[in-house]
């Protein structure tokens, strides 16, 4: 009977399948399984038996490993479906907690884009289609669009109810899109519809800041012209939550290579900073977009490509140049060294900063300084590739690939000096990278943290050679650095080097 059975089952299509297996009862428990009794439900169906009483089979299940695409080779054809009808459980159950639509797709499909998304591969066509669907917006709709663009996707609609970066006070939802031609449009939405859209077909749009009522895009124009030396001009545009331009405006003296990195609201306007090449630069606006002031800045020491970004402090502004150097910058363009934080054999980058209750926070992790070769320039996960590489392997399970990870990170909190920067206080949490600060509505400070919850070696993408997901946790602090409380807040966020 149980060859009848598996012959069956193995020769069944997929509806078929569906069929016999659609309301085949699961255990609560995930750890255990009830493969005879599964086995009986499914003759009953078939018309070849009736179902008979079974004792439980226990499978121990590793804890720390999370229950995605487990195989267990239990010798039992009916058994493997039964796995088969859990992991489609687990699949309806994350689609359920997500949002994601499951109109019109099969069984495998669904499992097939729970795998995807869990991974955090981002390779399935069918990845693509949901997560638009669940987006409800157009322009995602890419013919062929890659794992990053995919995982953009998931970013976009795990942040939308989170830290709430591009929700205006008014409740409107703002979406950077773009179509098939790579054109670049806005999008205004409220209760997940489309309530505008706004296109930009001469710039490329990045970024947004959200407004009290509207929002400022920035990036760069895609036009160019004698002014510019036939080069890209910096460009930024603010829209009111109805999808009213307002203005369009070139922020910075123009400089090649040139890009906005913070875009901050004052009282009396806006504050661009960015740069270029080796120099700084500096703008104020009014709310009304005109041009007030223009400064440059040739700093003493070259500025990276990337990683400036700038917090208000003080009468100025407190900018991070590289991943681990601070400066004040004055309203008038005047930039000073600060503080830049080091440790023998740990590098360390800051990921936000924040002035509250008289002292200056930083978000920071730390990762292992290269001990070896520093693996094309990627000091921060040097370590861990060479580790891998002298396997002489191409491939590495993801249990290993996450702890590896993990080992190679730790969050700090610093709590510093405003007045020279030096640490005071500093927490950790090992196996985490630094995320953001905010005060909350209470006046206490929230520390976020990412946790490496999975990991995968990926060496044939070109854009990043490890991959994974790591899981939100808020740490709320006093003004005296007591832990008032934690919290995993049930967020993800997208991991890629």
């Amino acid at each position: 009977m149980n060859e009848e059975l598996y012959d069956m089952l193995e020769q069944a299509d997929p509806q078929e399948l569906d069929a016999l297996l659609a309301d085949i009862a699961l255990p609560e428990n995930e750890g255990r399984l009830r493969p005879k009794r599964i086995r009986a439900r499914a003759l009953q169906k078939a018309g070849l038996e009736e179902p008979r009483r079974a004792a439980l089979f226990r499978i121990p299940r590793k804890a720390a490993v999370l229950a995605v695409c487990a195989a267990l080779a239990l010798g039992i054809g009916a058994v493997a479906y039964a796995e088969d009808a859990r992991e489609y459980a687990q699949a309806v159950t994350f689609f359920a907690e997500n949002n994601l639509p499951t109109e019109g797709m099969s069984r495998g499909e669904i499992k097939e884009v729970w795998r995807d998304i869990t991974t955090g591969r981002f390779s399935s066509g069918k990845t693509a289609e949901t997560l638009n669907n669940a987006l409800g917006v157009t322009g995602w709709e890419l013919e062929s669009p890659s794992p990053e663009q995919v995982g953009e996707m998931w970013a976009q609609l795990k942040n939308l109810d989170y830290l709430q970066k591009n929700v205006d006070g008014t409740g409107m939802e703002y979406w950077i899109c773009y179509d098939d031609s790579d054109h670049y449009y806005v999008a205004g939405l409220r209760d997940r519809a489309t309530v505008w859209t706004v296109s930009f077909p001469h710039a490329i749009v990045e970024r947004c800041l959200p407004l009290e009522d509207g929002v400022i895009f920035w990036g760069t124009q895609t036009v160019t012209g004698a002014e510019s030396g036939d080069a890209p001009l910096t460009w930024a545009a603010r829209i009111t939550s109805r999808g009213e331009v307002l203005w369009e405006v070139v922020p910075f003296v123009y400089e090649r290579f040139q890009r906005i990195d913070t875009i901050l609201q004052e009282e009396d306007g806006f504050a661009f900073i960015g740069h270029a090449g080796a120099k700084l630069f500096l703008s104020h606006l009014s709310p009304e977009g005109q041009v007030l002031s223009r400064y440059s800045v040739l700093p003493k020491d070259a500025l990276p490509y990337s990683g400036i970004f700038a917090v208000p402090f003080r009468d100025g502004y407190l900018v991070r140049i590289g991943e681990s150097r601070i400066a004040t910058l004055s309203r008038e363009g005047v930039l000073s060294d600060f503080a830049s934080y080091a440790e023998n054999g740990l590098l360390y980058s800051i990921d936000d900063m924040i002035e509250y209750g008289g002292k200056l926070w930083l978000s920071a992790q730390t990762s292992p300084a290269p001990t070896g070769g520093n693996a094309g320039g990627r000091d921060e996960i040097a370590n861990v590739l060479n580790e891998i590489f002298s396997r002489q392997a191409f491939s590495i399970p993801d249990e290993e690939m996450t702890r590896l990870l993990r080992e190679n990170y730790t969050a700090l909190l610093l709590v510093c000096d405003p007045e020279g920067g030096a640490p005071e206080t500093f927490y950790s949490i090992p196996g985490c990278l630094g995320y953001n600060l905010a005060v909350n509505e209470n006046g206490e400070l929230e520390w976020y943290v990412q946790s490496v919850r999975q990991a995968f070696f990926s060496p044939a993408t070109s854009s990043f050679t490890i991959g994974g997901e790591c899981q939100v946790y808020q740490y709320t602090f006093d003004e005296n650095g007591t832990l008032l409380s934690q919290k995993d807040t049930g967020e993800t966020t997208i991991y890629r080097k």
